[in-house]
């Protein structure tokens, strides 16, 4: 039985190969990511307030990041780097993303990053949240 990979390879093999995600919603849900918050909010989750920042193509993106080298640099900003586990991150998500019309974009200046707008973070919560609260 193939060993199954993780959500950096599952990220890089999309372009290549759309069928990769099969398992990509199941692994975005369990990852943990380096999100970008205003100091003062990084302590509670349901209180952080996370960068966001208009891009070139007029879209909002909140940026998470699967490692902490591809955290963007905000140097007038000055977020705090904070590691958040996908089944706390995702429902704070649901919360922010349509108050600023923002998208959750992984990984964004690399190659393999993707963005999440908030009906496809609607679907991976409701699909893994029951599984993820009921072992």
């Amino acid at each position: 039985m193939p060993q199954p990979i993780g959500l950096l390879a599952t990220l890089q093999q999309l372009r290549g190969d759309p069928s990769a995600v099969v398992h990509l919603y199941e692994q975005l849900f369990a990852e943990s990511f380096w999100a970008l918050v205003r100091p003062g909010t990084e302590d509670v989750v349901g209180q952080m307030e996370f960068v966001t920042y208009s891009t070139i193509d007029n879209a909002r993106e909140l940026p998470l990041f699967t490692s902490k080298e591809f955290i963007l640099k905000f140097p007038k900003e000055h977020p705090i780097p904070v590691r958040v586990a996908g089944p706390e991150l995702w429902p704070r998500l649901l919360q922010v993303l349509p108050i600023d019309h923002s998208q959750a974009a992984i990984d964004p200046d690399q190659r393999h990053g993707i963005r999440l707008t908030e009906p496809m973070i609607l679907g991976m919560v409701s699909a893994y949240a029951r599984k993820d609260a009921h072992p």
